[in-house]
């Protein structure tokens, strides 16, 4: 009975360190997942204002240039 005991409660913990495995497993997946995602989201974000910029310097290059003209 003791033998027995002991040998079930040794392949308890053993799927419950190998399901604590398979956590920790899909948690490192998804932090990479979230990791990639933040850079997605950084350079969505990133061509948005550089867009901005752009449009910003070209208004001001076409009203220097009607500056000039007049």
């Amino acid at each position: 009975m003791e033998e027995e005991f002991k040998i079930k409660m040794a392949e308890k913990f053993a799927e419950d360190e190998r399901l604590e495995q398979m956590n920790a497993q899909k948690r490192r997946m998804r932090e990479q997942q979230h990791k990639r995602e933040i850079e997605r989201l950084w350079q969505e974000k990133l061509a948005v204002y550089r867009a901005q910029r752009e449009e910003e310097f070209e208004v001001r290059r076409q009203q220097k240039e009607q500056s000039e003209i007049q």
